[in-house]
């Protein structure tokens, strides 16, 4: 609770200023994971398992009720939820997935397979319901450890049993070396 306080320490147009900068840092964040999550929606799910054959202006339509329905579900949460710490958390904790699959492309290449980030993005996911629904579960602090640990087993598990490699952009030697 320290920022509270030292923004109400400012004076008036410092406050000002300071509440407006991140109201603007909220808006900007909010408005990209809606759209990220209309576009992760209808081109990665809709797209490609219902309605391959869809057109641009019905495509466009899919991809803006997906993010009305993104915003409405999120401002239910916002003002329905009791615990909106406990919430964020849990939100923020479904990076994991994506950062496991970051960091094994960037450091671990030759064990990326083509369904690899599909898969650990969805133990991610289920992971947390898994950890919300079953409290034997939190033997570990908190749900990001255990998101960790189900993320990295089931990467390298795909890595084992899915043998088709990612595919991998050559390296373009420039003509002066």
């Amino acid at each position: 609770m320290a920022l509270p306080s030292v923004i109400m320490g400012l004076d008036p147009f410092a406050s000002g200023i300071t509440l407006a900068a991140m109201w603007a840092a909220d808006i900007s964040t909010a408005c990209t994971i809606l759209l990220g999550a209309g576009t992760l929606f209808s081109q990665d799910i809709y797209k490609r398992f219902i309605n391959p054959g869809i057109s641009g202006e019905k495509f466009l339509f899919v991809n803006r009720v997906t993010i009305f329905v993104c915003g409405i579900g999120t401002l239910w949460l916002a003002f329905n939820a009791v615990g909106i710490l406990k919430t964020m958390v849990a939100g923020l904790s479904l990076t994991t997935a994506l950062t496991v699959v970051f960091l094994f492309t960037i450091f671990l290449p030759a064990a990326c397979r083509r369904s690899s980030a599909f898969y650990t993005t969805l133990a991610g996911l289920l992971a947390i319901v898994v950890w919300e629904f079953v409290p034997a579960l939190h033997v570990l602090k908190h749900v990001i450890y255990f998101e960790w640990l189900v993320c990295v087993i089931v990467f390298l598990l795909v890595a084992v049993i899915d043998q088709r490699p990612i595919k991998t952009p050559e390296l373009i030697e420039e003509e002066g070396e």
